[in-house]
């Protein structure tokens, strides 16, 4: 089903981007933290040892990327922090039925900061199907309409893999997010471009590794 909506302000995304201070089981879904740990680490990120220590990264030190995995209170150490991600898609991006994480941040500012890059990847394990599935329609909920920024919107089902992707360009603004569901399992992907459109390719590489829906085909 295609449908077309909005989203929040993405000059906000902007602006927190800029302000923003850094912060085994290991699933076995194609889409779970361990595939996204070992994309993190092909792709030449840092991993952190814990997640007190990825909170410490500032975004100065997430250039190349850096990656954690996580289980039980850690999960909510980092996915509860108020500036885990610039785009607001969330109030809270931690809940209390998660279990096991691995969250992916690479950020990129140029020196003069008219530039700017961020991509978000969370790969979360839930403790049942009904609480990844609820998580999963909280994100979809999450793009809400917003007068004058159109987004361009699909969800449905690929290969058993519940989907929902957005991409919009509003003027040096650009974005696109991600979500995907396989049984207890969540990959969330969010991508955020000032002056960059090249934003909306990045995430669908990811899209591409994972096997999943591009956020551009909608």
């Amino acid at each position: 089903m295609k449908i077309t909506t909005k989203i929040t302000s993405l000059a906000l995304a902007g602006a927190l981007l800029l302000s923003m201070s850094g912060c085994s089981l290991l699933g076995g879904s194609k889409i779970g933290p361990k595939k996204l740990l070992s994309y993190a680490e092909d792709d030449g990120a840092e991993v952190a040892e814990n997640a007190k220590k990825f909170n410490k990264y500032d975004k100065e030190d997430m250039e190349d990327g850096v990656v954690v995995h996580l289980e039980g209170k850690d999960v909510k150490t980092v996915l509860g922090e108020d500036d885990v991600c610039v785009l607001p898609v969330l109030d809270d991006f931690y809940n209390k039925h998660m279990t096991e994480a691995t969250v992916y941040t690479k950020i990129k500012i140029d020196g003069d900061e008219a530039k700017s890059t961020a991509v978000y990847a969370f790969s979360i394990v839930f403790e049942d199907e009904d609480s990844a599935e609820d998580y999963f329609d909280e994100v979809h909920d999450g793009i809400q309409p917003n007068p004058g920024v159109d987004a361009n919107n699909d969800d449905g089902t690929d290969e058993n893999i519940d989907y929902s992707v957005m991409n919009i360009i509003d003027g040096a603004n650009n974005a696109a997010v991600g979500v995907y569901r396989d049984g207890n399992t969540v990959l969330f992907l969010i991508g955020y471009g000032r002056n960059n459109k090249k934003i909306i390719k990045t995430i669908d590489g990811l899209c591409e590794d994972f096997g999943v829906h591009l956020v551009s085909d909608t």
